[in-house]
């Protein structure tokens, strides 16, 4: 290296590493040199190092390793080409369309009216077939981008002295091929001498032609590959990187673009939740922005989106801005659809997607769906779509007849639960079939359901006792209703199958709100065999039957009156009792005697129709010493015996 050169190098290094001078048409640079650039670049651009000499290519010492491929590398099957920059992860420019990659612009500044320029997309395809020179000077397809304001040969249109690659997401690597850096020693008239600078995120890293070294072809060919890392642990995403005509305006042509991104796009909060439809979800939509260092990254604008049909939701804002703690957020109402839906955030291509869900009332359901007036229903529901939001999901009730069926105003399905809690429906007694609506709203949709209210009906005649002997009355008879009485009660007629034998009143009335009458009265009379009656309740059409049995007379009791005689005397008094009025015609009791000899009685002895007793006589004989005599009657299947003494 001569001595000239040297100097050269000092200056520049001297410049960089004490002013860390910013220039045109570039951000402020957020990365810097160290002191350590004076050194190596005083002392490298001497024989390769044995790493230099292991890759064949120059390593900058600095915080952005830089790294130039020469032309000879260049390959038009560009995956191998990638394979040997290191760039097969990247996303690739090549410039073949007028569409810059995602978040990729370009700014042309100096020597050019207006100044600076920036493109999001390039004015003109630019193939470098378009000029016999620059045939070929592509590195990949066949069309590039130039510091040419319409990006195409210019003829006498100025160039611009600095073009620069912007990607404010921050990039890991920025990888470029450089063309028609006409850095010729000597100059020619055609091709003026003019060196290059190299410009990362604002700062110059030093003249190109330099920094390229052995790996540098001057001219309007394919100069080199530069490969700018940006990931060393010091180093900062790159964000920019810049191209400077330093001693004139040269005609510049780049292609085959790879930017690594670095920034991290992640969804902190937000995701999975759901929300009623046309209700506000409970947390905003929020990313979280972090460089490869995990630090948060500001001033980026962060793009939502909601499905534009079906299940979706209305969103705050369409972008949101990062802050200082690199962080975006939007917040998010329900449409009126429901079901499950993605809400992707972007940024430069990168994606994060939130999983939302609308939620809707989906079915109510009433169990019973008919009840008797005055009776409730105890296990209605409503079913929403999908679980509740945590906060639960509140459905309002209401009744078209709230006078004959009255619901809550509300249920609250619990966050979680996709059904709700059983309620209860209450009714009132009906004297007639009643439809009623029951309407269930999540405050957008509208589910109904029919609870018929019958009337109601009578369900028993009960009986009490349902066995009694002729001539005796029952008095604790009722009827029942399956349901309370309407209002002026429930008039049931009342009739017997053999009223001769079991007469009824001719009805009863269960009082209003009652669902059993008062008790009513069975009167009967004697019969002579056991009489099977049937007592009959007829109301709104509908009969109840229960039977009562009416039983002949029994001998209930045989009593002597005196319980003692002496032999030779008679007893007149002695009573035949019957448990009930003898039948038409009487009640014939037989009677016997154990001793006829001591003491005779009658055959039979008859007990008066309607009399339930009567009289008969003993008649005794002389006896030596005191005879016991037992003395029975049978009627009615029951036998009573009772001792007579016979005294001398």
């Amino acid at each position: 290296m001569n001595k000239k050169r040297a100097k050269q190098i000092l200056r520049q290094a001297q410049r960089h590493i004490l002013g860390q001078r910013a220039l045109p048409g570039v951000g402020t640079g957020i990365a810097w040199l160290r002191s350590s650039l004076l050194v190596g670049l005083l002392v490298a651009w001497g024989p390769l190092s044995a790493q230099d000499a292991a890759t064949g290519h120059r390593q900058q010492p600095n915080d952005f390793s830089v790294t130039f491929f020469p032309a000879s590398d260049y390959n038009p099957d560009t995956p191998v080409m990638d394979a040997t920059f290191g760039t097969t992860w990247s996303l690739i420019d090549t410039f073949e369309a007028t569409q810059l990659l995602p978040g990729l612009t370009i700014t042309l500044s100096g020597n050019i009216d207006p100044s600076p320029v920036t493109w999001t997309s390039l004015p003109n395809l630019y193939p470098v077939s378009s000029e016999s020179v620059t045939t070929n000077n592509q590195w990949d397809g066949s069309d590039v981008a130039s510091n040419n304001p319409q990006n195409q040969y210019g003829g006498n249109t100025d160039y611009a002295t600095v073009i620069t690659f912007n990607y404010p997401a921050g990039a890991s690597s920025v990888g470029i091929g450089l063309a028609n850096f006409q850095s010729l020693t000597p100059p020619s008239t055609f091709f003026p001498i003019t060196q290059h600078d190299l410009l990362v995120n604002g700062v110059d890293l030093g003249t190109i032609e330099v920094l390229a070294g052995n790996d540098w072809t001057p001219g309007i060919v394919r100069n080199a590959y530069v490969l700018i890392d940006a990931t060393n642990a010091s180093a900062s995403p790159i964000t920019s990187v810049g191209f400077q005509n330093d001693t004139g305006v040269d005609w510049l042509l780049f292609d085959h673009l790879a930017i690594q991104p670095v920034v991290a796009l992640t969804p902190t909060s937000g995701t999975p939740q759901m929300a009623m439809v046309n209700g506000a979800f409970q947390s905003a939509l929020t990313v979280s922005v972090t460089n490869p260092l995990g630090a948060p990254v500001s001033g980026l604008t962060v793009n939502f989106a909601a499905p534009a049909s079906g299940a979706g939701a209305t969103l705050s804002s369409a972008s949101a801005v990062t802050g200082p703690e690199g962080t975006a957020s939007v917040t998010v109402i329900a449409n009126a659809v429901a079901g499950p839906y993605t809400v992707t955030a972007t940024l430069y291509g990168l994606t994060a997607n939130f999983s939302l869900t609308n939620v809707a009332l989906s079915t109510l359901t009433l169990s019973p769906a008919a009840v008797v007036g005055g009776n409730p229903t105890t296990a209605n529901t409503v079913a929403l779509t999908s679980a509740a939001p945590p906060s639960g999901a509140i459905i309002t009730l209401t009744g078209s007849n709230p006078s004959v069926a009255t619901v809550p105003n509300s249920i609250t399905v619990a966050g979680g639960s996709a059904v709700s809690q059983p309620f209860t429906i209450t009714t009132t007694p009906v004297t007639a079939r009643t439809d009623v609506t029951v309407s269930a709203s999540d405050g957008t949709n509208t589910k109904q359901a029919t609870l018929t209210v019958a009337p109601a009906s009578l369900s028993a005649v009960k009986l009490s006792p349902k066995s009694v002997v002729g001539g005796k009355s029952t008095t604790n008879n009722t009827v029942s209703l399956n349901g309370p009485a309407p209002a002026a009660g429930a008039l049931v007629t009342l009739a017997s199958s053999n009223s001769a034998v079991a007469a009824v009143p001719a009805s009863v009335t269960v009082p209003v709100g009652a669902t059993a009458s008062p008790i009513f009265t069975i009167t009967t009379t004697a019969v002579a065999t056991q009489t099977d009656v049937t007592i009959s309740g007829t109301y709104r059409g509908a009969t109840k039957t229960a039977t009562i049995a009416v039983n002949s007379p029994q001998l209930a009791s045989l009593a002597l009156r005196p319980t003692s005689v002496k032999g030779g005397g008679s007893t007149t008094q002695n009573i035949l009792a019957l448990n009930a009025p003898a039948p038409v015609g009487g009640a014939t009791v037989m009677l016997a005697s154990g001793n006829p000899d001591v003491a005779s009685v009658p055959a039979t002895v008859t007990v008066p129709a309607g009399a339930t007793s009567t009289s008969f006589t003993i008649t005794t004989t002389a006896v030596t010493a005191d005879t016991l005599v037992p003395i029975t009657g049978t009627y009615g299947g029951s036998a009573k015996t009772a001792n007579l003494t016979v005294t001398p």
